[in-house]
């Protein structure tokens, strides 16, 4: 079974993984992702990690301009995008 396999099995438990070890180091974890192949404005993969995460970011690079935009605020509003 690969990886990817793996993480889809009902019960993977990649989200109590990470907030262990997010609790050993008194900080925070910052996982970096890709989008689905079909669909651009989403990420892909176990539903499971989705519901875990306090916030989601987009990042997406257009031309010489990089979008910062809030997808998914836990306990907090989605604040505005952000360019450079």
């Amino acid at each position: 079974m690969s990886d990817t396999d793996a993480e889809n099995q009902p019960g993977f438990p990649l989200p109590a993984v990470l907030d262990n070890f997010r609790h050993g180091l008194f900080g925070n974890v910052l996982i970096v992702h890709h989008t689905s192949v079909g669909s651009k404005d989403r990420a892909r993969g176990n539903s499971a990690l989705k519901g875990a995460l306090d916030a989601k970011y987009m990042v997406v690079k257009s031309n010489d301009e990089v979008t910062i935009t809030a997808k998914k605020m836990k306990d907090a509003d989605e604040p505005e995008p952000i360019s450079h």
